[in-house]
């Protein structure tokens, strides 16, 4: 939310109308609303760019606030932020490249318990690999 206080807008010419705010807006973590005078429409610029955005007038004499889509569409911040390259696709052959130590041998999980639901068509088969597990002490009853 873009946001000028009352000081400054009133330095403004030719002074924009303002249309009444279309809901309350809180500060973050007020339990009241900002006191705002309304809103205008306003053509921003900044060294190299220009942008379209909604002000919203609060009281006061507080200073001005721009909002993240706005700061951004006028180059003024950019955030990176370290993440995954969405063109690699994450599979379990890559993470077992990437972290070997977590796909190395077989490990017991001790001191829990599932519940296992079972299909009886296929029970006996499942029977069976149960028991081919507890065989080779990956689990226990």
């Amino acid at each position: 939310m873009n946001i000028i206080d009352k000081a400054s807008f009133s330095k403004l010419q030719p002074q924009p109308t303002l249309k009444r705010a279309q809901s309350n807006v809180y500060t973050y973590g007020a339990k009241s609303p900002l006191m705002l005078k309304g809103s205008f429409h306003a053509t921003v610029e900044s060294k190299n760019r220009i942008t379209e955005a909604e002000m919203y007038v609060a009281n006061g004499n507080s200073g001005s606030l721009l909002s993240y889509k706005t700061a951004s569409e006028l180059g003024l911040i950019k955030i990176k932020v370290d993440a995954v390259d969405v063109d690699e696709r994450i599979t379990v052959d890559k993470l077992a490249e990437d972290h070997p130590e977590l796909f190395a041998g077989v490990e017991k999980l001790k001191k829990h318990q599932v519940k296992l639901h079972i299909d009886p068509t296929v029970q006996k088969m499942v029977e069976k690999e149960i028991d081919n597990l507890l065989e080779q002490d990956i689990t226990s009853q």
